[in-house]
């Protein structure tokens, strides 16, 4: 099976300043062979609309996001920001969180940096590290607290 990321994007193609799961579309892209990214498809974010007005990161909001990315195949997710909900989905997918806004950058820092992503996938235990992701790449543990 091919390794699938998600970006996170606005409605205008980039990465916006919100959460993941505030995104107008998730854009999926499949790891080749040789560790190149190439497009898969754009799918709508069915959760953006999602009522939170009881409470911001609800569970049911992360475990929606979780259950239909898990449909499209995805093992990791990119994104500017991360909610509450990272508690979530890091038991799901590896969390990458990049400080740049256009696909086109994260595409080159991901497969400049994929030897790191493939170790976390081929090392898991219990839940994924969250990479942070500029001109590099940092892994670090996700506060379950």
């Amino acid at each position: 099976m091919a390794n699938k990321f998600a970006f996170a994007l606005g409605s205008n193609g980039l990465f916006i300043n919100r959460h993941f799961g505030d995104s107008s579309v998730f854009r999926l892209y499949r790891k080749e062979e040789n560790g190149t990214l190439v497009f898969e498809a754009e799918v709508e974010n069915p959760f953006r609309e999602f009522d939170e007005s009881q409470s911001h990161g609800s569970k049911a909001k992360g475990q929606g996001i979780v259950e239909f990315l898990r449909n499209h195949g995805v093992e990791a997710i990119v994104s500017r920001q991360f909610g509450p909900n990272i508690k979530i989905v890091h038991r799901h997918f590896i969390p990458i969180k990049t400080g740049v806004e256009t696909p086109e950058e994260v595409l080159l820092l991901i497969e400049k940096n994929m030897k790191w992503i493939a170790e976390e996938w081929n090392t898991r235990s219990e839940a994924y590290h969250l990479f942070a992701l500029k001109n590099g790449i940092v892994k670090m543990v996700v506060d379950n607290k």
